[in-house]
Protein backbone atom coordinates (compact mmCIF):
# COMPACT_ATOMS: atom_id res chain seq x y z
CA UNK A 1 0.00 0.00 0.00
CA UNK A 2 1.45 3.35 -1.05
CA UNK A 3 1.70 6.13 1.48
CA UNK A 4 1.13 9.73 0.53
CA UNK A 5 3.95 12.15 1.25
CA UNK A 6 3.42 14.42 4.25
CA UNK A 7 3.13 17.44 1.93
CA UNK A 8 0.19 15.79 0.11
CA UNK A 9 -1.53 14.97 3.38
CA UNK A 10 -1.12 18.56 4.48
CA UNK A 11 -2.72 19.81 1.25
CA UNK A 12 -5.64 17.41 1.67
CA UNK A 13 -6.12 18.54 5.27
CA UNK A 14 -6.14 22.19 4.23
CA UNK A 15 -8.57 21.56 1.40
CA UNK A 16 -10.95 19.73 3.72
CA UNK A 17 -11.15 22.85 5.86
CA UNK A 18 -11.69 25.26 2.99
CA UNK A 19 -15.47 24.99 3.12
CA UNK A 20 -15.63 26.17 6.71
CA UNK A 21 -12.85 28.75 6.27
CA UNK A 22 -14.73 30.38 3.37
CA UNK A 23 -18.14 30.09 5.04
CA UNK A 24 -20.31 33.13 4.40
CA UNK A 25 -23.65 34.12 5.90
CA UNK A 26 -25.85 37.08 4.99
CA UNK A 27 -29.44 38.30 4.81
CA UNK A 28 -30.94 39.67 1.59
CA UNK A 29 -34.63 40.59 1.17
CA UNK A 30 -35.54 38.83 4.43
CA UNK A 31 -33.85 35.61 3.31
CA UNK A 32 -30.94 34.19 5.29
CA UNK A 33 -28.18 32.52 3.27
CA UNK A 34 -25.30 30.42 4.63
CA UNK A 35 -22.69 28.77 2.42
CA UNK A 36 -21.52 26.38 5.17
CA UNK A 37 -23.48 24.74 6.51
CA UNK A 38 -25.50 25.29 3.35
CA UNK A 39 -28.94 26.59 4.22
CA UNK A 40 -31.50 29.16 3.02
CA UNK A 41 -34.31 30.42 5.26
CA UNK A 42 -37.04 32.86 4.22
CA UNK A 43 -38.44 34.89 7.13
CA UNK A 44 -42.00 36.24 6.83
CA UNK A 45 -42.34 39.77 5.47
CA UNK A 46 -44.15 40.68 8.71
CA UNK A 47 -40.70 40.87 10.28
CA UNK A 48 -38.00 43.46 9.63
CA UNK A 49 -34.35 42.46 9.60
CA UNK A 50 -32.50 44.40 12.31
CA UNK A 51 -28.98 43.05 11.93
CA UNK A 52 -26.37 40.56 13.07
CA UNK A 53 -24.53 40.11 16.35
CA UNK A 54 -22.06 37.52 17.60
CA UNK A 55 -20.03 36.29 20.54
CA UNK A 56 -17.56 33.56 21.45
CA UNK A 57 -18.23 31.64 24.65
CA UNK A 58 -16.26 29.05 26.58
CA UNK A 59 -18.54 26.04 26.97
CA UNK A 60 -18.20 22.65 28.57
CA UNK A 61 -19.30 19.68 26.47
CA UNK A 62 -22.45 17.96 27.75
CA UNK A 63 -21.02 14.45 27.53
CA UNK A 64 -17.35 15.02 28.40
CA UNK A 65 -15.02 17.18 30.50
CA UNK A 66 -13.77 19.02 27.40
CA UNK A 67 -14.09 22.79 27.45
CA UNK A 68 -13.79 24.79 24.25
CA UNK A 69 -14.70 28.00 22.48
CA UNK A 70 -18.14 28.05 20.82
CA UNK A 71 -18.67 30.74 18.18
CA UNK A 72 -22.24 32.08 17.98
CA UNK A 73 -23.80 34.32 15.32
CA UNK A 74 -27.36 35.68 15.50
CA UNK A 75 -29.46 37.20 12.70
CA UNK A 76 -32.41 39.07 14.20
CA UNK A 77 -35.81 40.02 12.77
CA UNK A 78 -38.53 41.91 14.65
CA UNK A 79 -42.17 42.89 14.34
CA UNK A 80 -42.67 46.06 16.34
CA UNK A 81 -45.22 48.66 17.32
CA UNK A 82 -43.00 51.73 17.17
CA UNK A 83 -40.21 50.86 19.65
CA UNK A 84 -41.95 47.96 21.40
CA UNK A 85 -41.19 44.51 20.01
CA UNK A 86 -44.36 42.46 19.51
CA UNK A 87 -42.75 39.36 18.01
CA UNK A 88 -39.27 38.34 16.91
CA UNK A 89 -37.41 35.70 14.92
CA UNK A 90 -33.73 34.95 15.39
CA UNK A 91 -31.52 32.61 13.40
CA UNK A 92 -28.43 31.42 15.26
CA UNK A 93 -25.46 29.45 13.99
CA UNK A 94 -23.11 27.91 16.55
CA UNK A 95 -19.77 26.31 15.73
CA UNK A 96 -18.10 24.06 18.29
CA UNK A 97 -14.53 22.66 18.37
CA UNK A 98 -15.89 19.14 18.95
CA UNK A 99 -19.53 18.23 18.24
CA UNK A 100 -23.09 18.83 19.41
CA UNK A 101 -25.14 16.05 21.00
CA UNK A 102 -27.92 14.61 18.84
CA UNK A 103 -30.72 15.21 21.37
CA UNK A 104 -30.71 19.01 21.33
CA UNK A 105 -33.49 19.59 23.87
CA UNK A 106 -33.08 16.46 25.97
CA UNK A 107 -32.23 18.45 29.08
CA UNK A 108 -35.24 20.77 28.87
CA UNK A 109 -37.73 19.64 31.52
CA UNK A 110 -40.47 22.25 31.72
CA UNK A 111 -41.85 22.76 28.21
CA UNK A 112 -45.13 23.36 26.39
CA UNK A 113 -44.27 20.90 23.63
CA UNK A 114 -41.24 19.12 22.21
CA UNK A 115 -40.68 16.79 19.26
CA UNK A 116 -39.52 16.52 15.65
CA UNK A 117 -40.84 17.80 12.32
CA UNK A 118 -39.80 18.19 8.69
CA UNK A 119 -38.48 21.53 7.46
CA UNK A 120 -37.03 21.88 3.99
CA UNK A 121 -37.23 18.11 3.56
CA UNK A 122 -34.99 17.48 6.59
CA UNK A 123 -35.76 16.38 10.15
CA UNK A 124 -35.55 19.09 12.83
CA UNK A 125 -36.16 19.09 16.56
CA UNK A 126 -38.28 21.69 18.33
CA UNK A 127 -39.13 22.80 21.84
CA UNK A 128 -41.33 25.59 23.19
CA UNK A 129 -41.15 27.15 26.65
CA UNK A 130 -42.17 30.22 28.62
CA UNK A 131 -39.28 32.34 29.77
CA UNK A 132 -38.38 35.71 31.23
CA UNK A 133 -36.37 37.86 28.87
CA UNK A 134 -32.89 38.30 30.31
CA UNK A 135 -31.70 41.91 30.18
CA UNK A 136 -28.12 40.60 30.17
CA UNK A 137 -28.72 38.41 27.11
CA UNK A 138 -26.81 39.39 23.99
CA UNK A 139 -29.93 39.48 21.76
CA UNK A 140 -31.77 41.67 24.28
CA UNK A 141 -28.79 44.01 24.52
CA UNK A 142 -28.57 44.16 20.74
CA UNK A 143 -32.28 45.04 20.39
CA UNK A 144 -32.03 47.65 23.14
CA UNK A 145 -29.01 49.26 21.47
CA UNK A 146 -31.11 49.56 18.30
CA UNK A 147 -33.87 51.40 20.15
CA UNK A 148 -36.28 48.53 20.77
CA UNK A 149 -38.01 47.62 24.03
CA UNK A 150 -38.64 43.93 24.79
CA UNK A 151 -41.32 42.93 27.31
CA UNK A 152 -40.08 40.76 30.17
CA UNK A 153 -42.36 37.77 29.55
CA UNK A 154 -42.11 35.66 26.40
CA UNK A 155 -43.29 32.48 24.78
CA UNK A 156 -40.31 30.96 22.99
CA UNK A 157 -40.29 28.19 20.38
CA UNK A 158 -37.00 26.99 18.94
CA UNK A 159 -36.30 24.70 15.99
CA UNK A 160 -32.84 23.13 15.95
CA UNK A 161 -30.68 20.94 13.74
CA UNK A 162 -27.11 19.66 14.06
CA UNK A 163 -25.13 19.96 10.82
CA UNK A 164 -21.60 19.64 9.45
CA UNK A 165 -19.38 16.69 8.63
CA UNK A 166 -18.35 16.46 12.28
CA UNK A 167 -21.72 17.49 13.75
CA UNK A 168 -19.98 20.62 15.00
CA UNK A 169 -22.56 23.12 13.74
CA UNK A 170 -25.88 23.79 15.41
CA UNK A 171 -28.43 25.99 13.67
CA UNK A 172 -31.50 27.17 15.56
CA UNK A 173 -34.48 29.27 14.50
CA UNK A 174 -36.26 30.90 17.42
CA UNK A 175 -39.68 32.53 17.44
CA UNK A 176 -40.61 34.86 20.32
CA UNK A 177 -44.07 36.08 21.20
CA UNK A 178 -44.81 38.35 24.13
CA UNK A 179 -48.17 37.37 25.65
CA UNK A 180 -50.40 39.87 27.47
CA UNK A 181 -49.52 40.02 31.16
CA UNK A 182 -52.26 42.39 32.29
CA UNK A 183 -54.47 39.50 33.37
CA UNK A 184 -51.75 36.94 34.15
CA UNK A 185 -48.32 37.45 35.69
CA UNK A 186 -45.42 36.01 33.72
CA UNK A 187 -45.01 32.92 35.90
CA UNK A 188 -48.64 31.98 35.21
CA UNK A 189 -47.63 31.27 31.60
CA UNK A 190 -45.27 28.47 32.66
CA UNK A 191 -46.12 24.97 31.35
CA UNK A 192 -46.64 23.61 34.87
CA UNK A 193 -49.14 26.37 35.73
CA UNK A 194 -52.89 25.90 35.90
CA UNK A 195 -53.47 27.55 32.53
CA UNK A 196 -56.83 29.17 31.81
CA UNK A 197 -58.69 28.25 28.63
CA UNK A 198 -57.83 31.62 27.02
CA UNK A 199 -54.13 30.99 27.76
CA UNK A 200 -54.23 27.50 26.23
CA UNK A 201 -55.86 28.97 23.11
CA UNK A 202 -53.18 31.66 22.94
CA UNK A 203 -50.37 29.10 23.23
CA UNK A 204 -51.86 26.88 20.52
CA UNK A 205 -52.03 29.85 18.16
CA UNK A 206 -48.48 30.79 19.16
CA UNK A 207 -47.25 27.34 18.08
CA UNK A 208 -48.91 27.74 14.67
CA UNK A 209 -47.55 31.27 14.25
CA UNK A 210 -44.05 30.03 15.06
CA UNK A 211 -44.08 27.54 12.16
CA UNK A 212 -45.59 30.14 9.82
CA UNK A 213 -42.96 32.80 10.63
CA UNK A 214 -40.31 31.29 8.35
CA UNK A 215 -39.70 28.68 5.66
CA UNK A 216 -36.59 26.58 5.11
CA UNK A 217 -36.01 26.79 1.35
CA UNK A 218 -32.78 24.80 1.16
CA UNK A 219 -30.59 22.77 3.50
CA UNK A 220 -27.62 20.44 3.08
CA UNK A 221 -28.30 16.91 4.33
Amino acid sequence: MKRLPFSCLLVLFLLSGCASLKAKSEVFENTFYSSYPEIMIKVSSEFEYVGETSEAEMRRAQDSSYTGNVQKNWYIFVQSDKERVKKAVSIKIQRAPTYFVSDIYGRVKNYHDRGTLKLGGASWQYCSVSKNVSMSGIVTRFATEHGYVLPNCSLYKEFGKVLGAKNNYLITIAYLDFPPTSDYACHFWKPNSDLAYSQREYIEQFKKDAEASFKVLKISH
